[in-house]
């Protein structure tokens, strides 16, 4: 006597369809979670590339100081002559200063904190704009926002903290211009990945202080920059006006 073949249980197919759902849950999570952490990285490396790449203007910048004539270090420079030039007709006489003549002194370099941390203001004369050529002005700054009715306000407001530039096609004869915006050179957008700016200043290498307004330029600046993400930070230092190798 042949015994006919038993069927699935309601049990049974509801077993293997908990295993297939639990299977399928399985496998979606961490195909999610290796998107995810391949998100991370892409991010994380696209944010230390803008990193990089503001850290290596401001750099390149900073080597190229202009250090108006008159000034102690104003033979030193990377792109200027190797040493004063005598007039033929006044030997042993000292050259006037800006002030004896009655003129404003046009300062290299100045930086100022301002009063909140990772937000110094650095604005310095160079030889190498990121437009044109020529001696112009430029400054660095952190900024949570854009001046308001701005061009770049207008089409699009990055969350700050950001990084902000600005450019001034040639030095004004009275000096480095305010923080404050100017319709000249507006502040703009630098890059939005960068939310931390510090400045230090020395003259020998060994004392160093957070801010600079003296006539001579300091012998060497060191930079701090921070990006949105904790771990991504760069630290360097470089000799205005001196050629340097590249790191």
């Amino acid at each position: 006597m042949t015994r006919s073949p038993r069927g699935f249980t309601v049990i049974e197919m509801l077993l293997v369809l908990g295993l297939v759902v639990m299977i399928y849950a399985l496998v979606g999570t961490t195909t999610v979670q290796v998107g995810q952490y391949s998100r991370r990285g892409s991010e994380a490396a696209r944010v230390r590339l803008e990193l990089i790449r503001a850290a290596d203007q401001l750099r390149w910048q900073l080597r190229g100081m202009y250090v108006p004539p008159g000034d102690s270090r104003s033979g030193n420079q990377g792109d200027q002559d190797s040493g004063p030039q005598e007039d033929p007709g006044t030997e042993g006489e000292e050259a006037d200063t800006p002030a004896q003549l009655g003129q404003p002194e046009l300062l290299p370099l100045k930086g100022n904190r301002t009063g909140e941390e990772g937000q110094d203001v650095v604005r310095f004369l160079t030889v190498r704009p990121a437009r044109g050529e020529g001696v112009v002005e430029v400054g660095y700054r952190i900024l949570k926002e854009l001046p308001e009715g701005s061009e770049e306000e207008e089409q699009q407001q990055p969350e700050g903290p950001f990084l902000a530039y600005r450019e001034f096609p040639y030095p004004d004869k009275e000096g480095l211009h305010e923080v404050q915006d100017h319709e000249e050179a507006p502040w703009r957008v630098l890059s939005a990945d960068v939310e931390s700016l510090e400045f230090e200043y020395s003259i020998d290498g060994v004392v160093w202080q957070r801010e600079w307004e003296s006539s001579d330029a300091p012998r060497n600046v060191r930079v701090k920059m921070q990006g949105r993400q904790a771990d991504l930070k760069l630290s360097f230092v470089v000799s205005p006006g001196v050629a340097a190798p590249r790191w």
